[in-house]
């Protein structure tokens, strides 16, 4: 497979509340980082609270989809298939490490579980590189974060959680008591069996969430996250939903 070599320029992403960069050079390769990959550009963009977060970015359009991982250590790299669908149905993807992924920075124990700074900066990337609707999907701690902290983001069309758990305490995210003031659309996926966020507990954390506009599709089984685009048997079902609905949010 070929990569391309990123080309690293200079972009001023102005959010409602702060300002983010697209820093020049120094982010390795996504190939590099992951071992393989899709044809990426890669960059560090700069929190508003001074951390150096690692993303990379595939697709071009005006539809951008914001890839919040799992815990341990794959970090983006697990998104590697997600990105390589997303792109090939025409949605830009932008993929990061949370702080303390490297090669994203390390901070200081006060602020080392601000996610909502790099999610921001990940949203604001996608805006500058030229995405009008941009969402935020997340995969069990992922998804966790985008429920906790949506009601801290600014310029975002939807929010999309796999399996993400009620809450994390170890992560200091709470979802389910933020879910009340998210409200912008709103998609949980997940699987009736699932052993961190069993079926019951995914359709009460969306009957909390503030927005009018909510869905959750609750397949068979315990896949969890990942598993639910990548392996599950009904793969090309979840697949096709987590498309329709983009596609509907986006219009």
């Amino acid at each position: 497979m070929r990569y391309v070599v990123p080309i690293f320029v200079a972009l001023t992403l102005t959010g409602c509340s702060s300002t983010h960069k697209l820093a020049n050079g120094g982010a390795p390769t996504l190939a590099s980082t992951c071992g393989s990959g899709p044809a990426a550009s890669a960059y560090f963009l700069k929190t508003g609270d001074g951390v150096r977060i690692y993303a990379a970015s595939t697709g071009d359009s005006s539809t951008a989809v914001v890839l919040l991982h799992e815990s341990g250590g794959a970090g983006l790299c697990g998104w590697l298939p997600t990105m390589r669908w997303l792109t090939a149905n025409g949605i830009r993807a932008v993929a990061i490490n949370f702080r303390g992924y490297p090669p994203s920075g390390t901070p200081a124990l006060a602020i080392y579980h601000h996610y909502a700074q790099d999610i921001q900066a990940a949203v604001d990337a996608a805006h500058a590189l030229g995405a009008k609707n941009v969402f935020v999907l997340g995969a069990s701690m992922g998804g966790a974060a985008g429920v906790a902290e949506a009601p801290k983001l600014k310029d975002v069309a939807g929010v999309i959680s796999l399996s993400g758990e009620l809450a994390l305490p170890t992560s200091e995210l709470d979802a389910i008591g933020a879910a009340p003031k998210l409200t912008v659309p709103f998609l949980f996926v997940g699987s009736e069996a699932d052993g961190y966020v069993v079926g019951s507990d995914a359709r009460r954390l969306t009957r909390a969430v503030g927005s009018k506009d909510k869905q959750v599709h609750i397949f068979a089984g315990g896949y969890h996250g990942w598993d639910l685009v990548d392996v599950a048997p009904y793969r090309a079902r979840v697949k096709a939903l987590l498309l329709r609905w983009l596609r509907q949010h986006a219009a």
